[in-house]
């Protein structure tokens, strides 16, 4: 579990969400996304984000762009924290462009 927070809220969520996935019997790494190298070893990944302005937090962003090939070999989900917005007010390319993630 990766995860890009401004103020903490994100990170909160993030131990949350690692709280749960141990409970139901999963080994879990909660980490600041800036922090993280290397997902050898790791059998799934989950990253969130703080959004502003209709954007991910840089760290999400890079880590995304530096472990793409390693993300689409394994499961991964993502989830954000922030202000609730329209669907169709959502910037869903987050400054991303050009990045494909594919099986």
């Amino acid at each position: 579990m990766a995860y890009a927070s401004k103020h903490g809220s994100t990170a909160e969520i993030a131990e949350a969400i690692g709280d749960e996935l141990r409970a139901a019997g999963r080994t879990v790494d909660v980490r600041d996304a800036g922090e993280v190298t290397d997902l050898a070893g790791y059998d799934a990944v989950v990253l969130g984000s703080a959004t502003y302005m209709r954007r991910w937090r840089r760290e999400a962003r890079r880590f995304l762009r530096h472990h793409a090939s390693a993300l689409a070999d394994c499961p991964f989900w993502v989830f954000s924290s922030g202000p609730r917005l329209s669907v169709s007010s959502w910037n869903f390319d987050g400054g991303l462009r050009g990045l494909t993630i594919r099986r």
